[in-house]
């Protein structure tokens, strides 16, 4: 399996010609959030562009679903609210948790209104051995286990 270009970042403006990733065919504001479990087993995303409303990110959700040994490179990432490269919005489904494991972020996150993180905007979860540039947004009765800051 090979890493995942999405943009050639390549110019210093790179962004303006960008083609947009819609979040919301992963775990979409008409499902509950993607529940399922991807391995990225060590690659990477580059070039990522969202420039989004509420619950922006590579996810719009995840909601008891795993993402494990992924990397966002290179990537800008724009919202209204509970904005994270990785989900904008990161919980619990029926008593499951959700989590975040070997994870990293290196790009450009922002929000316009509330909640904004380098992986998750908005989170109740777990996550472990994840590093990045930007600390989380809210996280209400959250841990995180062996973060570091790049």
């Amino acid at each position: 399996m090979n890493d995942i270009v999405l943009n050639d970042t390549s110019s210093a403006n790179w962004t303006k010609n960008a083609q947009a990733w819609y979040s919301n065919n992963i775990g979409g504001p008409n499902e509950w959030g993607f529940r399922g479990f991807l391995d990225g087993q060590g690659h990477t995303v580059s070039g990522l562009y969202v420039n989004g409303g509420n619950s922006s990110g590579l996810f719009t959700q995840i909601c008891g679903g795993t993402i494990s040994n992924l990397g966002i490179v290179n990537s800008y990432v724009k919202g209204t609210n509970a904005v994270g490269a990785f989900v904008g919005t990161f919980g619990n489904y029926n008593g499951k948790s959700s989590a975040l494991n070997n994870c990293f972020a290196d790009g450009t996150v922002t929000v316009e209104g509330a909640y904004v993180g380098g992986l998750v905007g908005y989170a109740s979860g777990k996550m472990q051995k994840n590093y990045l540039l930007y600390l989380f947004g809210y996280i209400p009765n959250f841990y995180m286990v062996l973060c570091k800051i790049k």
